[in-house]
């Protein structure tokens, strides 16, 4: 039986740190191939998470998905990666924050909110969010 890695769409920050031999792009590495997946699309969006949960970017989101439903192979997951401290767009939108931590707490709870958004809006996909911090990167959900 032949192995088939799962089709995906991948959202992350397009910051310049994630280029290769930037300090985020070993973490990417490391959640791409834990993952066995293909990436079949990168559509990288401002804050990650955040692109799922404002309306002028949700809409955007509901004709993607409206489209990716209509190929083939089909998407089976959406992999979403935060990274904190420092994301510009996240700090941009909600901050300043007074430390670190809070700010990992809002990217925590939009990676909440974005997983809501799939499940309610394209549950065929298995949504999978990820934070990386300088410690390394973590599964948050899925």
């Amino acid at each position: 039986m032949s192995h088939h890695k799962s089709q995906t769409i991948l959202v992350r920050c397009p910051d310049d740190r994630y280029s290769p031999g930037e300090m985020l792009h070993a973490g990417l590495k490391e959640i791409l191939n834990c993952e066995d997946c293909l990436v079949r699309y990168e559509p990288n969006g401002f804050g990650g998470a955040m692109e799922f949960c404002h309306p002028e970017t949700q809409t955007a989101w509901l004709w993607r998905f409206k489209i990716a439903g209509t190929l083939e192979p089909k998407i089976q997951r959406l992999i979403v990666i935060n990274h904190t401290p420092g994301c510009g767009a996240v700090c941009a939108e909600f901050g300043p924050f007074a430390s670190d931590d809070d700010e990992k707490n809002k990217h925590l709870e939009l990676l909440s909110q974005a997983a809501e958004f799939i499940g309610k809006h394209a549950p065929e996909i298995q949504f999978i969010g990820y934070l990386q911090t300088p410690e390394g990167v973590k599964k948050i959900i899925g």
